[in-house]
């Protein structure tokens, strides 16, 4: 990969289409994952790719025929912004001297929102339109954001945005207003195409934005399965993990993986768990979750309170799942909203059994009865009742992880996610020119 060197046009290779990858994220989450394979997997004769990203993360480390940008490098006032953030910055750019006898200005929020928004807008179309005269933007985290919007005021012919998220999201209800839903018209509307990673989100934004289902292509996400495959017994993992229990080959361990947030459910698992362990009849059931976030504190308050503190652990980040995966007997995505998690693709490739809620994509990917179970959300009962019946039956346990692999394979590859993704920049760009 090679870095630029600094805003100034580049115009090398008229012959080939010129993409512009925009992902404002740290390259950990699914946009990041989306943008990496991508990025390996394009013909570097076919187009002239360029990467807009924070550095410190994936993107400078990865060796691929892309031209990275460092946003922070490059524009000061793309650094460290964000939606959420505009009312701040807005409220701090205004006069810190008394006007008018000791009165401060302070702008309403959404008019302070509108101003955050637009100056990121402006500032990324100057950016965009100063490195290259692109054929196509494809920008990640679509839904309210400025990215589109500042595509078509670089006058970029083509703007692409993937949908990795969706309303359901918004749990606490930040976004029903109404500057988050005009802007959030805006942005869709100016979109040329959009990818949305499950049919669920789809059919959510057309719902919420009016965008027409035509202009949506679903791409679900896609994992590399030679990546997910065991290397160890459970046994083995369980004590490089130091999960604790006197005997770790007599227990049964449920697990899951995520940002430790409230739309990803690990609360309800654990209520869940506590309900299970009150039965005399289940074996010795332990819980591990692997991730880190804004309620580590209250899960483990949760834990101690349900008397569970001893059977639930939480194990922190791993860059390398493969050693959580490989300890567990049973995997499960309790969340409250989930557009299509990486983590479940992962799980089901390793052959683990799942438990997944009835929400978002989580249906697209778990065949109920098949490769795994599905539940009602944000209901620790239903949850329980799946979980028991896959404690219950070894047997169709094994059954499920093997038909989840194979699922998988067939329909959630990487491959097949990357391919479908640059034909569709085929389709956006003019063909090259000879």
């Amino acid at each position: 990969m090679s870095r630029s060197a600094g805003i100034g046009p580049n115009r090398t290779a008229p012959g080939r289409p010129r993409l512009a990858l925009y992902e404002e994220g740290n390259g950990q989450g699914g946009p990041g994952r989306s943008v990496l394979a991508i990025a390996k997997a394009i013909d570097p004769k076919e187009f002239e790719v360029h990467l807009f990203g924070f550095p410190g993360g994936p993107y400078e480390n990865e060796d691929f025929p892309v031209v990275f940008h460092p946003l922070n490098a490059l524009s000061p006032t793309l650094a460290a912004s964000s939606l959420d953030e505009a009312p701040k910055r807005a409220e701090a750019s205004q006069p810190t001297k008394p006007l008018l006898k000791s009165r401060r200005v302070r702008l309403p929020r959404s008019l302070a929102m509108t101003i955050g928004a637009a100056r990121k807008a402006v500032g990324l179309a100057q950016l965009l339109k100063h490195v290259s005269a692109f054929d196509l933007f494809h920008t990640h985290n679509t839904g309210a954001e400025e990215a589109p919007i500042a595509g078509r005021l670089a006058g970029i012919p083509s703007i692409l945005g993937t949908f990795h998220t969706d309303p359901t999201c918004d749990l606490e209800g930040q976004r029903r207003n109404w500057w988050y839903r005009s802007f959030e018209h805006t942005s869709n509307h100016a979109l040329t195409r959009a990818i949305a990673v499950s049919r669920s989100a789809a059919e959510l934004w057309s719902q919420r934005t009016h965008l027409p289902m035509d202009r949506i292509e679903v791409i679900h996400n896609g994992i590399d399965p030679r990546r997910f495959q065991r290397r160890c017994d459970r046994l083995t993992a369980r004590r490089r993990l130091a999960i604790p229990g006197d005997d770790p080959s007599s227990s049964l361990l449920v697990g899951t993986m995520g940002r430790l947030a409230r739309e990803k459910g690990h609360d309800l698992l654990i209520e869940a768990l506590a309900r299970l362990i009150r039965d005399p009849s289940m074996p010795d059931l332990r819980l591990v979750i692997a991730g880190r976030g804004p309620l580590e504190q209250d899960l483990l308050r949760l834990a101690q309170r349900l008397g569970v503190e001893s059977q639930v652990t939480l194990l922190g980040f791993h860059a390398d799942v493969q050693p959580v995966l490989d300890a567990l007997d049973l995997f499960v995505m309790p969340s409250r909203a989930e557009t299509l998690g990486y983590a479940l693709l992962e799980a089901m490739a390793t052959e683990l059994p799942t438990v997944g809620t009835q929400v978002g994509g989580i249906p697209e990917v778990i065949q109920h009865g098949r490769t795994g179970l599905l539940a009602a959300p944000n209901d620790p009962d239903a949850l329980a009742q799946a979980l028991a019946a896959l404690v219950r039956d070894p047997e169709r346990r094994q059954r499920m992880g093997q038909e989840g692999r194979q699922r998988v394979i067939a329909h959630f590859s990487e491959e097949t996610m990357v391919s479908r993704t640059i034909d569709l920049y085929r389709r956006l760009t003019p063909p090259p020119s000879r």
